[in-house]
């Protein structure tokens, strides 16, 4: 289930919580008005990951579980709710 547009205020607390930083640098406003829900850059938001946790695909891992691994499950669910 994704993030309607008149959630806005949810979606920005939601992931500000599960990930301790601004949704803004994500935002994706383009697809958020096609799509009628709140939509993230997944690349924006993978090269955040890659900053922060380095390759990890290096080590056989991959975006979810860098996320349950360092944030947490409920921030996996934040994440899905946002593409």
């Amino acid at each position: 289930m994704s993030y309607k547009i008149g959630e806005w205020v949810r979606a920005r607390n939601d992931f500000q919580n599960a990930f301790g930083i601004s949704i803004q640098p994500f935002y994706d406003g383009l697809m958020t008005m096609l799509f009628e829900s709140i939509t993230i850059d997944i690349l924006k938001f993978d090269d955040f990951l890659h900053q922060k946790h380095g390759n990890y695909e290096d080590k056989g891992k991959s975006m979810n579980d860098i996320v349950i691994e360092h944030y947490g499950e409920n921030a996996l669910d934040v994440l899905k709710r946002l593409l």
